[in-house]
């Protein structure tokens, strides 16, 4: 079930690499150039979530990004291309209640590159923020240090993080990162 289960986590992160990652460069609209104001489409430069300035309030913006609105500096803002309205007959419906509902706490990176270390690290945050989870724990090894690091300075990013340790030699000392939020 579990092999089942992380096969179709699998298809549907791919699925979502393609429709929004490998969209044509026709479907959207031209990034607007120059100082950031209320109304404009923008993209965070870490995570690549996209949303509409509400408002300015001198290095802040609200930014209403789908359902959810967050306070940002404006030095984590860039100027997006906005996606067009396309209306088609087809749609793609996803269970994403089962897809969070699924979310393990735990995340072993060891082996990988730094690079795409850190990109499996903010999704991992991320659907653990939308999951409101407790506690996570980051599989990274000893090593030499190098994703331990990366790990590190990834979880800096986060104000929703209250502590991060590494447990008990006998859990994994130093090659295991535990994250609070």
């Amino acid at each position: 079930m579990r092999f089942e289960r992380e096969t179709a986590e699998k298809a549907v992160l791919e699925l979502e690499e393609q429709i929004y990652k490998e969209a044509p460069v026709s479907q959207f609209k031209k990034a607007k150039a120059g100082d950031i104001k209320p109304g404009d489409f923008v993209r965070m430069k870490s995570g690549g979530a996209t949303g509409t300035v509400e408002s300015i309030d001198k290095t802040k913006a609200i930014v209403q990004m789908g359902q959810m609105r967050m306070t940002v500096k404006l030095r984590d803002l860039e100027h997006g291309r906005e996606q067009l309205d396309v209306q088609k007959q087809k749609s793609i419906s996803t269970d994403t209640l089962a897809h969070l509902a699924s979310f393990e706490n735990k995340l072993d990176i060891r082996g990988l590159t730094p690079d795409e270390a850190l990109k499996r690290v903010e999704e991992f945050i991320d659907r653990a923020l939308m999951t409101s989870a407790n506690n996570l724990r980051i599989v990274h090894g000893r090593g030499t240090g190098v994703l331990r690091n990366t790990v590190k300075n990834k979880i800096r990013e986060y104000r929703e993080v209250k502590q991060v340790y590494h447990p008990a030699s006998d859990e994994g000392g130093d090659g295991v990162t535990v994250v609070e939020f």
